[in-house]
Formats: C-alpha cells, structure tokens, sequence
C-alpha cells in the first residue's frame, strides 16, 4: 500500500469523506469478496479526482476491520448501488439509477 499518513492528511480525509456522497459505485456484477467491494468504490473515488489521501485513508478503514465492516465503510463513504444497465432501453447502469432515482422522488 501506498506510504504511512500523517494525522493531520487522516483526519483532513476523515473530514473529507462525507464529500464524496455524490460518488456512485455500482456493484451489478461485482465479486462479493471484500476486496472486490473495496476495488469497485477505489476505482469510482478515482474517477471522482478524489485525492490520493482520500483514497489511501478510504482503504486503509475499510480494510481495519471484518467484512461488515467493510460493507459499512463502503456505504458511509459514497453511494453504494447495484443497478443492472438496461441497453435494450438505452441505459447504461448509471443512466438507469439516475431515472430510478428521479421516479422515486417523485412518488413522494
């Protein structure tokens, strides 16, 4: 893994992750195995420019504890969907949470 943080960069991510809510890792077709879980939201945090602290400190909680852990971590960092693509309708996986999204507000 990338080298050590400093306390001040932790708790600088710590603050930070609330802000990356808006991030949407889609787990349709993702192994279940931890590390599998912990790639998908990696990878969605980078497509996001999150900084490299954010990452290093999203991956160094998520792998501190059990697998539960991990599924909270995950969920409290960005929003966790799984959402299979419907490409007979034109909608790739995140075009097709997003309608599923805007519907649901407005059954409210």
């Amino acid at each position: 893994m990338a080298e050590e943080l400093n306390a001040m960069e932790t708790l600088a991510a710590y603050a930070a992750a609330g802000d990356y809510k808006h991030v949407i890792a889609n787990m349709y077709d993702v192994d279940g195995n931890a590390m599998a879980i912990i790639g998908t939201v990696t990878k969605a945090l980078r497509r996001a420019k999150a900084p490299k602290v954010v990452i290093d400190t999203f991956f160094k909680e998520a792998t501190s504890g059990d697998y539960e852990h991990v599924l909270k971590t995950c969920s409290e960092w960005v929003t966790v969907v799984n959402i299979r693509a419907e490409p007979k309708r034109g909608l790739d996986a995140m075009s097709a949470f997003r309608k599923h999204n805007i519907d649901m507000e407005l059954e409210d």
